[in-house]
């Protein structure tokens, strides 16, 4: 579902590309991010605060998704097609290219969520999730070093919030399994 291609367009080092002022640093679109730029927007990703506004927005796309692809299947499989030729990218680029994408607009304006902060709150959702997942499993050398960059409020949503993560892998099983 649209969830992979999110996920895809902004995970780990293809996390958003903006200092810490939130300028975005020079770069070529379509090129994949340099180590520099990578260290930056996981730095970025793993500060970005999550929000229950922001966080109940990306639902409200990931379901709206889900019912337009369960209406018109070929949906997936351009969204896909775009998200695989793309690769590495930075910030702007996923930006850009999942602005770009059949309906887009419709699908982030009803959810009332921008394309940047949808990337930027799905990829702390998956930073902050991860973190926490190694900090509660016991991993306690990847855990310390994962979780001294993630914004610890964000730490504290992810264990006050679990049903969030379910609802969002729910709806992404959904989405894989009917195109399947």
């Amino acid at each position: 579902g649209f969830a992979i291609l999110a996920i895809s367009a902004c995970s780990g080092k293809d996390a958003p590309a903006t200092d810490a002022a939130g300028s975005a640093p020079a770069a070529t679109a379509g090129a994949p991010p340099t180590a520099g730029q990578e260290t930056t927007d996981v730095r970025n990703i793993a500060t970005y605060p999550l929000t229950e506004t922001h966080v109940n927005q990306v639902l409200q796309v990931m379901r709206t998704v889900q019912s337009m692809e369960k209406a018109d299947p070929t949906l997936e499989a351009t969204w896909r097609r775009a998200s695989s030729a793309a690769g590495p990218e930075s910030l702007d680029a996923a930006v850009a290219r999942i602005s770009k994408m059949p309906r887009s607009a419709e699908i982030f304006g009803k959810a009332g969520i921008s394309p940047r902060d949808f990337i930027y709150t799905m990829s702390s959702l998956m930073y902050s999730t991860a973190a926490y997942q190694l900090k509660q499993s016991g991993q306690t050398a990847a855990a310390s070093k994962m979780a001294a960059d993630v914004n610890p409020a964000n730490m504290d949503f992810i264990a006050m919030h679990p049903q969030v993560i379910k609802e969002l892998s729910a709806i992404d099983s959904a989405g894989n399994s009917s195109s399947e």
